[in-house]
């Protein structure tokens, strides 16, 4: 037992440097959730700036509208049209609270932090500020690296609104700290409140990770009494039992999963049903032979 825990503590310790990376580079990517998306994506969006564009022809000192039309600019990747409509607003209104949280967004997009940052401390000053702006800025904390800052800020974002992203981007800043008490405290409340699987897949990794396969193995079970035959979720629950020494009972669920991804196959041979099956083969790979 003692050789198995020190094996398992040894390949812990091995990749902490690299599962951070991995973590530090999904706080990165997810501050980016209130950013643009590519036109194309989008094709109403242009139509909607035509529409606002009409509306403010009658009333050009509608704020709403026009910050309404700044968003659909920012996310169209219009930055200096965007700008152009935030200014407006803000030079009526220097103090606008909506203004100046659509500046911090367009100024992330354009990789403006500093600035961003000042007007996103500008609206968290402010009376009852709105849970996005909390979340923007924590992301903002994590690129950086200022992880209790972040940690503080997703906190007060997930007072006013239990979003999944908000509990999911805390434990990812928690998993960077390698604070995982922490992480999983975070991720098994995040699916409690939420119902989000994405939380209870987390949490698992999360107890894998520090080591903890038994908890592992139970929100894995959880998961599967829910849908029977994820394959994925199975493939999962074949390298928890490996992990804990149990080699043939993983070689029986990695077969379990074959037997269903073929039967995925035989019904819709899609590239998902195709992927899965490779998945199983790639899973037996490393699977020891049952006696």
């Amino acid at each position: 037992m003692d050789a198995q825990r020190t094996r398992k503590v040894g390949v812990f310790a091995a990749n902490v440097e690299a599962m951070r990376g991995w973590v530090r580079a999904a706080v990165v990517a997810s501050l980016w959730a209130l950013a643009p998306a590519p036109a194309g994506a989008h094709p109403g969006l242009s139509k909607e700036i035509d529409t606002l564009t009409e509306r403010l022809r009658d009333t050009p000192r509608d704020a709403d509208l026009r910050l309404r039309r700044a968003a659909v600019y920012r996310r169209l990747e219009h930055y200096d049209d965007a700008l152009a409509d935030v200014r407006r607003v803000l030079r009526a209104a220097p103090d606008h609270t909506e203004a100046r949280l659509e500046r911090a967004l367009i100024r992330v997009a354009l990789k403006r932090d500093k600035a961003a940052l000042d007007d996103l401390d500008h609206v968290l000053a402010g009376e009852a500020p709105p849970s996005v702006a909390w979340a923007a800025r924590a992301r903002l904390h994590a690129a950086a690296e200022r992880y209790e800052q972040a940690r503080h800020d997703y906190d007060r974002a997930l007072e006013q609104r239990a979003h999944p992203d908000y509990f999911l981007e805390r434990g990812r800043v928690d998993e960077a700290r390698e604070a995982w008490d922490d992480a999983a405290a975070g991720y098994r409340e995040g699916a409690e409140r939420s119902g989000a699987i994405v939380l209870r897949i987390a949490l698992v990794e999360v107890e894998r990770r520090r080591g903890d396969t038994e908890a592992a193995m139970t929100e894995v079970d959880a998961l599967l009494d829910s849908v029977p035959h994820r394959i994925d979720w199975i493939l999962l629950r074949a390298d928890l039992l490996a992990e804990a020494g149990r080699a043939e009972a993983a070689t029986v669920e990695r077969l379990r999963a074959l037997a269903l991804a073929h039967a995925a196959v035989a019904r819709r041979n899609t590239e998902l049903s195709r992927e899965s099956l490779a998945a199983t083969y790639r899973a037996l790979e490393r699977t020891e032979p049952l006696s």
